[in-house]
Formats: structure tokens, sequence, C-alpha cells
């Protein structure tokens, strides 16, 4: 038997088994709040069809890590503004780690350990 998801007042069901003589949008499940009956959400396309020459690919535009406008029109292409964005932040990690930045608190300097008024007795 098919599974399929629904969806009503904020609840969602997924995986509900259906006859497939049924069908998904016939006769829906009731929503568990307020009885009525739920709407059928579409099963969504895979990105990674592997060999599959005719399943499509969405392209999307995006940002990188500079800014910059970027067209996603293949899985390649996403795997490879992953690597980058991977590769920068794994940079900025390794400079920081050899630079550790010093941050002192309010009223604390070099010269001072503590930001408390030294008593005078």
């Amino acid at each position: 038997m098919p599974r399929h998801d629904y969806t009503h007042c904020a609840v969602v069901l997924l995986d509900v088994y259906r006859p497939a003589a049924i069908g998904a949008r016939a006769d829906p499940p009731p929503c568990p709040t307020c009885g009525q009956p739920m709407a059928w959400i579409p099963a969504t396309t895979a990105m990674d069809v592997g060999g599959v020459k005719t399943a499509a690919f969405r392209a999307f535009t995006t940002t990188d890590g500079r800014g910059q406008r970027i067209l996603v029109d293949s899985l390649r292409k996403l795997r490879q503004v992953e690597r980058e964005a991977a590769h920068r932040v794994g940079a900025a990690a390794r400079r920081s780690a050899t630079e550790p930045e010093v941050t002192l608190g309010p009223g604390v300097s070099a010269s001072s350990a503590s930001a408390l008024k030294e008593s005078g007795g």
C-alpha cells in the first residue's frame, strides 16, 4: 500500500497508508484536531536522481561566501559551492586557532586584571 502525507490545522500526518484503489486524494483522513478532511501533500521530486537523464534538476540562484550571486544549475555546481564554502570555513578556523582573539570585559585592560576597584584597606 502506498504511503501519503496530509496536513490540516497545522498538523502533519506522515506516511499514512492508503490502498492504491482509493488513491491519495479520495476520502482523505480526518484531521485529529477538528475532524475536517485533511489536505494531501504531494510528494516532492528528489534532487539526486543518479543516472536518470530525463529527471530535472531545478536551477536556483544563491550567494556565495563573498556575497556574489551564483547560478547553481547542476548537482556538480552545487557540490563545488559546498566544497568552496567548507574550505573557507576551515581556513577561517585555522586562522583563529593560530591568532586567538583577545577580548577583555568592560573596565578590564591589559594592565589591570580586574574591573573591580581596589580597596584602600
